[in-house]
């Protein structure tokens, strides 16, 4: 691809994503995270079993673990310390009998993982010393290494020359890759031809995909935690022979966040997966895992892309999406629609032009032919040319109206910009570039980085509330306490309809300020958020359009928000992570919930912010219990109470690793709200999946 004119005169900073926690603990000598066993975040299936995943960090491996569901009573859930299995464990048993694929850019093809059956500059790479770089013929063996065949592994005898990485499990550490839990097929997809796929797969058994630094994705059955299948990225093959070299250092190889969800590939509904590397590489892919058990099935990948697709593709490490867009009317006037991937460009983009994009990959493009831009693939541009700074753009929250169609998208950056993305008109062809909405800032004037994904709900009067937090934590330079400033979480009001600039948020100044205020309760500090009333929709002066908060003490201990906020039952839940500046552990949290229109604490005693023992990785995940209905009045109302556990998900060294659950419930109301209301269409908000 030819570089814009601009491209060599504008070359913006790198940054070096941190691999490990004792990354960010380099900064200071001598310092070092006591445990080297470190814990991640726990997902939940259907019917509350726990999943986690586990790495070593001075091993070179992990594993996935199940946890049992444990029924408190009729109203909480909540998770027991018995372990149902150990993926690493059962991956030890039977190695020479994993499934594990890749993909021969060769021949077009998704093949075994077999030695013969990768390109011929791939088998050469192989057939090298990572070491020296001299020819020993060793590739069939890599590859069975990497099977998990022990035999050359660590071995001490003088008779034996060659010497494999020495590993505790087969199975590679899983370090910023969250597991993701996919069961049935999703039951609110309006479709005709969907309500067969949904009845030959609503009742499909669990499985839980993982990426590792083995270069593989791994899908575990929820039932015997033993491995469905693996797959390798093509464009890893050429960096995973490092990983049997017993010399080399640490590295990264497919840590990316994952993203599930249902949608028609090729004129077909398909479960599709999609991944970006992380920090192994620049570049997502795409698979087909309808039918994980005999994977590849018929389709097996989707797609990949890459830096060298696209020269603006960087590294991706928060989760893309996948999008029913709208691209054009049928002659019947009936909306016509694709599904594409959405990706932002992520951190280091090679061809820098100091701007931000999000890629829209069509799942409709066929493996053997290539991508072409404002074809198969089109890019957004979200930022000003010419920014030398580093720039990288989160993963988009979807507004989503009732066919499921993407109506709009809302996307940080790490330069504190809110940018919108309006899908409702004519499809993707007709984007040519994003919105800006917002730009966070402290009480300096100083832009508050946005790492993760917005949550968006319907607001009153009209419009989006995009609620989100402030922070950054991927490379050393953010340890660093000399680097602490003020970080916040914001809600804010976006009438995208409206053209009247006093409806437009500027400033923080046009968002209600909400502060907390310290309390002790049972030995824990807690806070209290306080501030004045604001109505929304209101065009006075007077109103602010939306509200923000402060974390507190953010500017001296670190504390940060990086990852995504909760929003349930009128409550915004979300975890702010502190950094601990001895390097003794990971870290910790604190967990809030507030009200998510006003910002203000809620519920009993009124209080939240409380600290947890270890790092909190993830969004809080709420999972609903009993719901408890009065009896109607004279205008068919019936209030309620809906009761729900929060789960909050310790994750560190396993010394202090813990869950934490809180039980709560909100009051609700069901039943005609007023006898001259009309029912308005409402469209559906989502994150993702």
């Amino acid at each position: 691809m030819t570089a814009l004119p601009f491209a060599q005169e504008v070359i913006a900073e790198e940054i070096e994503l941190a691999k490990l926690p004792h990354d960010f603990c380099a900064l200071q000598a001598g310092a070092a995270i006591k445990q080297t066993s470190q814990t991640g975040q726990f997902i939940l299936d259907s019917e509350g079993n726990a999943y986690r995943a586990e790495y070593e960090s001075t091993g070179w491996s992990g594993t996935v673990k199940k946890y049992k569901a444990v029924q408190h009573d009729a109203n909480h859930t909540g998770i027991s310390e018995q372990i149902s299995w150990d993926a690493a464990v059962n991956l030890s048993k039977n190695p020479q009998q994993r499934k594990i694929f890749t993909y021969n850019t060769s021949t077009s093809s998704v093949v075994p993982f077999k030695f013969t059956e990768l390109p011929a500059d791939i088998q050469d790479l192989f057939n090298r010393s990572p070491e020296s770089g001299r020819r020993d013929n060793l590739g069939v063996e890599r590859v069975n290494f990497l099977y998990g065949d022990r035999t050359l592994e660590g071995l001490s005898s003088p008779q034996q020359t060659v010497q494999f990485k020495k590993r505790k499990t087969i199975l590679g550490d899983i370090v910023n890759s969250i597991p993701v839990y996919v069961g049935a097929a999703a039951k609110n997809i309006i479709d005709q031809q969907y309500s067969a796929f949904f009845n030959q797969y609503k009742n499909r058994p669990g499985t839980v995909y993982v990426n590792a630094n083995d270069g593989m994705l791994h899908a575990f059955s929820t039932q015997s935690g033993n491995e469905l299948f693996a797959f390798i990225p093509s464009f890893l093959l050429d960096k995973i022979p490092a990983l049997c070299d017993r010399t080399s250092l640490y590295d990264t190889y497919l840590d990316g966040k994952i993203q599930v969800s249902e949608a028609q590939a090729f004129g077909k509904w398909r479960t599709v997966l999609v991944s970006g590397l992380g920090g192994g590489g620049s570049g997502v892919f795409a698979l087909d895992v309808t039918t994980p058990d005999i994977f590849p099935g018929d389709q097996g990948l989707l797609f990949e892309f890459s830096a060298a697709d696209d020269a603006d593709m960087g590294q991706v490490t928060s989760a893309p999406v996948i999008a029913k867009l709208s691209t054009g009317k049928n002659a019947d006037g009936s909306s016509r629609y694709q599904y594409y991937v959405l990706v932002s460009s992520g951190y280091n983009v090679s061809n820098a032009q100091g701007a931000d994009f999000l890629f829209l990959l069509s799942l409709d493009k066929p493996a053997n032919t290539g991508w072409k831009l404002n074809q198969n693939y089109y890019k957004i541009k979200a930022g000003l040319s010419g920014n030398v700074r580093a720039h990288a753009l989160a993963t988009p929250g979807l507004v989503l109206n009732l066919q499921g169609e993407a109506i709009l998208a809302y996307a940080g950056d790490i330069q504190g910009n809110i940018w919108r993305f309006d899908f409702s008109g004519s499809g993707p062809a007709a984007i040519r570039s994003a919105v800006k909405i917002f730009n966070t800032s402290d009480e300096t004037g100083r832009p508050q980085p946005v790492t993760v994904q917005p949550a968006i709900q319907f607001a009153p009067g009209g419009g989006y509330l995009v609620l989100f937090g402030t922070g950054k934590y991927v490379e050393k330079l953010d340890a660093d306490p000399t680097n602490f400033t003020t970080e916040s979480f914001y809600a804010i009001h976006d009438r995208f309809n409206e053209i009247n600039s006093t409806n437009r948020v500027n400033s923080r100044n046009d968002l209600a300020a909400r502060h907390f205020i310290g309390n002790a309760d049972a030995g824990k500090i807690a806070y209290k958020s306080s501030g004045a009333d604001f109505t929304y929709g209101d065009d006075t002066t007077s109103t602010k359009k939306g509200w923000f908060i402060d974390l507190p003490d953010s500017k001296t201990n670190g504390a940060r928000v990086i990852s995504e906020a909760a929003t349930e039952f009128g409550n915004v839940f979300f975890n702010a992570f502190t950094p601990d500046r001895t390097c003794q552990t990971v870290g910790s949290s604190n967990s809030y919930k507030l009200d998510l229109l006003s910002g203000k604490t809620v519920g009993d005693g009124s209080l939240t912010g409380f600290k947890s023992k270890g790092l909190l990785l993830g969004k809080p995940l709420v999972f609903p219990g009993a719901l408890e209905l009065g009896n109607r009045n004279s205008f068919g109302q019936r209030n309620g109470a809906q009761y729900f556990s929060v789960f909050n998900f310790n994750s560190g060294s396993e010394a202090t690793s813990s869950t934490s659950v809180t039980y709560d419930k909100a009051e609700i109301r069901s039943g005609r709200l007023s006898w001259r209301e009309l029912p308005v269409p409402v469209p559906e908000i989502i994150p993702g999946r």
